[in-house]
């Protein structure tokens, strides 16, 4: 292992491999190789820019793995303390320049900012990098915090060279010198210290860009041995595998922000053909523990160096040489001890939730929903047995008692989750909305909770709206299959579209065809071209109509035809890749 130190003023010659260390691939950035002299030319050219401004502290997002390293290596060479965003929302940046800091990142605004990729796209700056003490340059990552407020907590560098230090002890020789994919973002700690800084350190190289959905990933050539760093939120949601490239799986695979069920860890070693290893952590205290998953009840292992112990409350205290002192630190994880050094998480007992992998604060999103003039009270609950379980029920003000009576339930709740969506991620925009007179309070004027669960006792959420519709008859030929179908009136598409006149929306009908031929003739349709599409009917909601598709295998097309009797409602033809 090696520090950021010596990648940019290069004291590590002992370290890089034999084929000289300026040759080092750091990265690969839209399939091209980044080397190490690419990237201390980039962090010069940000350094020196830097280097000339007043500001202590930068501001650094970037989407691009590799431009966000460059930007990192350039701020923390200049000893600007450095501040991660999680994201690059307006209000988000807002608050933070007001704090003194500058915006380093690519997106186009009126703050204080400087942007990051013109900056490396323009030319060579005469810089030589030279020998200076970074470790205790800190770095600020927002995170919900044990209050429900937004925090940033400080890194300092020798805190996190220290946990990648741990963490190539555990790891690094199985992974050798795999190249590192990522379906998370480096602007929060898991993937700051799994995407970036443990394999810049240990001489791995990095893709620059986040994967987002399987198909690109089993899309990638993926002609090295490879790890790959996930997160619950993937990991439970694959597509049809059928159609996907089982050859080369990850030598590792990473999974943290939350708890990974057993059936998805299951899933994922079948479909991936290795087990995932859930890591244990949070921003505050970094990694805590790690385990691969057998049993619904497979304990957690602590890191080596992390020393762990149950307080009376029955939360878990942890201590390791990565917090900013090596001292106790307590967290609101709810655990039973079973050694000294294994233990069995048994949920949050503070506010702080987590929805698909992503920590998000029930009081962040009440005081959001408080900002608003039409919003006179709000609570926001996490629902049981909800497969959207994040819920509001807010006590309106005169302006919002007039929206309410002016848009109704549905679409005032569909109006607030807009407005949520300009300052929070789409995790923290609540699913379900009650409007109320009063938030059932006890005495002590605190929140009746079973009260206000039984507020979303009902089918909607219980027994949410069905996706598809109702397949009455089925009738098949050689290559061609026909159903008779009904679109029930609860149907989940007919939802605002529209209040008075339900329809079904033209991109269901596509989507069901697309599925409906996949199950009809066995086989996942992955659909590369649309032609010949038409709307000709409107189709409303109970409505009997039949389904009629063809598939021509060496056409590699499928058609298909919505019809009741003489009408036709939509038709298409429909360019399919085959597994």
């Amino acid at each position: 292992m090696i520090t950021l130190s010596d990648i940019l003023v290069g004291n590590a010659q002992d370290h890089w491999p034999k084929k000289g260390q300026e040759d080092h691939s750091v990265s690969r950035v839209n399939g091209q190789e980044r080397r190490l002299s690419d990237l201390r030319r980039d962090a010069a050219k940000i350094a020196c820019c830097l280097q000339g401004q007043d500001a202590n502290a930068v501001c650094l997002y970037s989407e691009s793995a590799y431009d966000f390293t460059a930007g990192l290596l350039g701020a923390v060479y200049s000893l600007k303390r450095v501040i991660l965003p999680p994201n690059n929302l307006p209000e988000t940046l807002t608050s933070i320049a007001k704090r003194g800091a500058l915006i380093l990142s690519e997106t186009e605004n009126d703050l204080p900012s400087i942007h990051l990729r013109k900056v490396m796209d323009g030319p060579p700056r005469p810089f030589e990098f030279r020998s200076r003490d970074l470790s205790n340059v800190t770095l600020d990552i927002q995170t919900s915090g044990s209050t429900g407020v937004p925090t940033f907590v400080p890194k300092t560098l020798h805190q996190l060279e220290a946990e990648c230090a741990s963490l190539e002890r555990m790891w690094g020789k199985a992974l050798g010198s795999s190249l590192v994919f990522a379906m998370v973002s480096h602007q929060h700690i898991y993937g700051l210290l799994f995407r970036v800084l443990w394999p810049l350190l240990a001489m791995r190289p990095f893709v620059a860009e986040t994967i987002q959905y399987w198909e690109a990933y089993f899309e990638e050539e993926r002609d090295r041995d490879h790890v790959l760093v996930s997160s619950p939120a993937h990991l439970s949601r694959f597509p049809p595998l059928s159609a996907l490239d089982p050859l080369r799986p990850p030598k590792m695979l990473f999974s943290s922000g939350g708890p990974l069920t057993c059936d998805a860890a299951e899933k994922t070693k079948h479909s991936l053909g290795v087990a995932p290893c859930e890591v244990f952590g949070s921003t505050e205290t970094g990694g805590i523990a790690w385990r691969v998953q057998k049993t619904p009840d497979t304990a957690w292992t602590a890191f080596d160096q992390v020393s762990i112990s149950r307080a009376e409350d029955g939360t878990l205290a942890v201590r390791s040489p990565w917090l900013e002192k090596f001292e106790w630190q307590s967290t609101s994880d709810l655990i039973s001890l079973l050694d000294e050094t294994r233990f069995q998480f048994h949920g949050r007992a503070d506010r702080i939730v987590k929805i698909e992998g992503k920590r998000v604060s029930l009081q962040q999103v009440e005081t959001a929903l408080l900002a608003e003039d039409s919003v006179h009270s709000a609570a926001v609950l996490m629902l049981k047995n909800a497969p959207c379980p994040l819920a509001a029920v807010l006590e309106l003000s005169d302006k919002g008692r007039a929206m309410l009576e002016t848009l109704g339930p549905f679409r005032l709740g569909r109006a607030f989750r807009r407005r949520l969506g300009t300052r929070l991620d789409s995790a923290s925009l609540p699913k379900f909305w009650r409007f109320v007179d009063h938030i059932p309070e006890n005495a002590q004027g605190k929140r009746r909770l079973l009260e206000l669960q039984q507020l979303f006792a009902d089918d909607e959420i219980t027994n949410p709206a069905p996706l598809h519709p109702t397949v009455l008859e089925r009738r098949e030929s050689e290559n061609q299959v026909t159903l008779d179908l009904v679109a029930p009136a609860n149907l989940f598409y007919f939802q605002g579209h529209f209040p008075k006149t339900p329809i079904l929306p033209g991109v269901t009908q596509l989507h069901w065809a697309v599925l409906l031929a996949g199950e009809a003739f066995g086989r996942p349709m992955h659909v590369n071209e649309i032609s010949r599409l038409k709307y000709k009917q409107v189709w409303r909601p109970e409505m009997k109509v039949t389904l009629h598709l063809v598939y021509r295998p060496e056409k590699k097309t499928v058609s298909f035809t919505y019809s009741a009797g003489e009408l036709e409602f939509s038709s298409g033809t429909l360019k399919v890749i085959l597994p």
